[in-house]
C-alpha cells in the first residue's frame, strides 16, 4: 500500500510540475504580446521619439503636424494675399472711374460757363469782332437826360456831397437807376474797375487819341477788358456807386479824354 501511494505521488507530482510549466509559458507569452501591443499603440499616438546628439528628444508625431500646420498657414496667407490684391485692384478701378467722372464734370462746367458768358454778351447785343471806326466826330451821349452838373474848368461848382467848391471836368447826366448806359462811339474796352470815389468805372478807347470814361455805374459784369464794342452797345447801367456824388440824383458821370486831357463831351460834334 505504501509503495502504491509513493508511485501515485510521483505520477501526480509530475503532472503538477508540468501544469505549472505550461502556465508559466502561457503567462510569459501573454505578457510579451501585451507589451508589443502597448508599443504599437504608443507609436500611433506620437510618443515615439528620437534622441539627438544633444540629448534633446524630438517627437516625430509633433514634427509631422507642425509641417501640416505650416502648409495650412501658407495656404491661408496665399489666399489673403490674393484677396488683398483683388481688393486693391477694385479700389484702383473705382478711383480711376471717379477721376474720369470728375474730369468730365469739370469740362462740362467750363463749357457751361463759356456758354453762359456767350449768351450774356449776346443778350446785351455785343458783337465780338466789330471794326473800330476811326472817325470820332460822330459821338453821341451814353444816356438821354437833363444835365445835372455841367462841364467846368474856369469856374468852381459847389458839391453838396463834398460840401465844397470844386472843379468838374465832366458832365452829370440824370437818368433813372438801372437805365442802360451805351458806348458813345465804336471802340475797345480798355479798363473796367472800381474806384474809391467814382465807384464802378469803364474806359473805352476809340482811336485818334480819344477815350470816353463812364462812372457811377451799377455793374461791371456786362463787358470785359479787350472787348470790341459798337456805338450804342450797352456796356452797363446807371447806379449809385460814386461816393463823391452820392447825394445827387441818379446819374451818369461822363468824361471825354482827348490826347490825354479832359475836354467837354459836348465839344465833340454830335
Amino acid at each position: 500500500m505504501k509503495n502504491k501511494l509513493i508511485k501515485l505521488m510521483e505520477k501526480e507530482g509530475f503532472i503538477l510540475i508540468l501544469f505549472v510549466c505550461v502556465c508559466l509559458v502561457a503567462g510569459g507569452t501573454l505578457f510579451l504580446s501585451m507589451e508589443n501591443m502597448n508599443k504599437n499603440k504608443n507609436v500611433g499616438n506620437g510618443d515615439f521619439t528620437i534622441l539627438e546628439e544633444s540629448g534633446e528628444e524630438i517627437s516625430l508625431y509633433d514634427e509631422h503636424f507642425d509641417l501640416i500646420n505650416q502648409e495650412e498657414v501658407k495656404t491661408v496667407n496665399a489666399e489673403d494675399v490674393e484677396e488683398t490684391e483683388e481688393e486693391n485692384k477694385n479700389d484702383e478701378e473705382e478711383l480711376e472711374e471717379i477721376e474720369e467722372t470728375m474730369e468730365i464734370e469739370e469740362v462740362e462746367t467750363v463749357n457751361n460757363n463759356v456758354e453762359d458768358e456767350e449768351l450774356e454778351f449776346e443778350e446785351d447785343d455785343y458783337r465780338e469782332t466789330p471794326e473800330i471806326v476811326q472817325d470820332t466826330a460822330n459821338i453821341s451821349m451814353p444816356v438821354e437826360g437833363n444835365i445835372l452838373t455841367d462841364y467846368a474848368t474856369n469856374t468852381l461848382i459847389y458839391s453838396e456831397t463834398l460840401d465844397a467848391w470844386v472843379g468838374h471836368e465832366a458832365i452829370d447826366i440824370e437818368a433813372s437807376m438801372g437805365t442802360a448806359v451805351k458806348a458813345a462811339l465804336d471802340g475797345v474796352v480798355k479798363e473796367v474797375y472800381e474806384d474809391d470815389l467814382w465807384g464802378i468805372v469803364i474806359v473805352i478807347e476809340h482811336g485818334n487819341g480819344l477815350q470816353t470814361r463812364y462812372s457811377n455805374l451799377e455793374t461791371k459784369e456786362m463787358v470785359k477788358e479787350g472787348l470790341e464794342v459798337k456805338k450804342g452797345d450797352h456796356i452797363s447801367k446807371i447806379g449809385s456807386t460814386a461816393k463823391a456824388e452820392m447825394l445827387m440824383k441818379p446819374h451818369l458821370h461822363f468824361e471825354v479824354i482827348k490826347n490825354g486831357k479832359l475836354v467837354d463831351p459836348r465839344s465833340i460834334n454830335d
